[in-house]
């Protein structure tokens, strides 16, 4: 499968702010432990979110932050294969999914799953910065910081590697991967 891009988490990051932003969490529910390494049982996870109100839908890289008003914050990296879905709270689950997060008046969402290599965090607000990825490590990210044709010219200049590799590297551009990457050579 291929990973999501910067894009589609993007608008993952602004659905999330449209549809559950303002809701309480009324349950969590933990179904795979292996997806949430900060916490060693399911209910240190579950317990971190119920009765939170999501404050704000936030995107790091591609990183989504939902903020809570319970001074925490729930960070979710969908890693090669995830997915956030969006169903009613009667409907069963599927094979993959690994959290459901059910919001009052809202129903729940959903991560999914399907090769293991998602991660959920719910941390208070001190601890953030143990699950976020270091600054200087990130590349930079052209959602958040544009710039112009000539500094992207010149930034691209001062690499010496080949076009596609570069796009494709992380630690140079967040969030574009072969898909974009293609498009941008095709053009």
């Amino acid at each position: 499968m291929v990973r999501l891009e910067l894009p589609e988490i993007e608008t993952l990051r602004r659905d999330l702010e449209r549809e559950a932003v303002g809701k309480k969490i009324k349950s969590a529910e933990a179904l795979v432990l292996k997806s949430l390494p900060r916490h060693k049982t399911r209910k240190s996870f579950e317990d971190g979110l119920v009765g939170a109100k999501i404050l704000s839908s936030e995107r790091l890289g591609l990183l989504i932050l939902l903020r809570l008003d319970n001074e925490r914050t729930l960070v979710i990296s969908l890693g090669e294969n995830g997915r956030i879905l969006r169903a009613a709270t009667k409907d069963k689950h599927t094979d993959d999914t690994v959290a459901v997060i059910t919001l009052d008046k809202a129903g729940d969402l959903r991560i999914l799953d399907s090769n293991g290599t998602s991660a959920i965090h719910a941390v208070p607000n001190e601890d953030l910065a143990s699950v976020l990825p270091d600054p200087s490590h990130m590349g930079l990210d052209l959602h958040t910081k544009p710039v112009s044709w000539v500094e992207f010219g010149r930034w691209v200049l001062s690499k010496r590697m080949p076009l596609k590799l570069l796009l494709t590297d992380e630690s140079v551009f967040v969030g574009i991967g072969e898909i974009y990457s293609n498009e941008i050579l095709f053009d």
